[in-house]
């Protein structure tokens, strides 16, 4: 099954009971007075990182497991073959020429195997009085059929080029 591991300096290590055997290899998992044990490690292939136990272990380790503001369910999703549109808080700014074509705090991350990860933008949010329609219009069976726009500053006519 996938997993995920993340910088140790990155983890509240204060919440971290050393289980002792190895030392410093796997810990137990201070919530509130009661220890959850062996619910974090250290991974050998990615030194200075450590894992959460968080499916298929004896005892409820954490209650919810989120990829950005999404719960995932059962085990981390096949990160060789996905295809996930995922709501995101993050604040995204497009900007073309110092203008702000789109600003928001609600936009869908689309992760897709081998290809970077794509910011999809509420039309609320974005600045259509700075774009003109083209005539390209593209198909994908995740993504549906897709608009494609052109950025005219300061609603200047674009050039058209045959």
């Amino acid at each position: 099954m996938p997993g995920y591991a993340f910088p140790a300096r990155d983890v509240r290590t204060d919440l971290l009971r050393d289980a002792g055997e190895p030392p410093g290899v796997r810990y137990g998992l201070a919530v509130g007075d009661a220890i959850v044990r062996d619910a974090v490690w250290r991974c050998p292939e990615l030194p200075d990182h450590m894992a959460f136990a968080w499916f298929r272990h004896p005892e409820v380790v954490l209650d919810h497991w989120c990829e950005e503001e999404e719960e995932t369910f059962v085990h981390p999703r096949d990160p060789y073959e996905r295809v996930d549109p995922i709501p995101s808080s993050r604040h995204v700014v497009v900007e073309i020429g110092w203008q702000v074509v789109a600003d928001t705090r609600h936009a869908v991350l689309l992760f897709e195997t081998g290809l970077p990860t794509r910011d999809h933008i509420p039309p609320d949010d974005v600045r259509f009085d700075l774009l003109e329609p083209t005539e390209t219009h593209t198909r994908c069976p995740y993504e549906g059929v897709a608009s494609h726009w052109a950025f005219a500053p300061c609603g200047s006519p674009m050039r058209r080029e045959s």
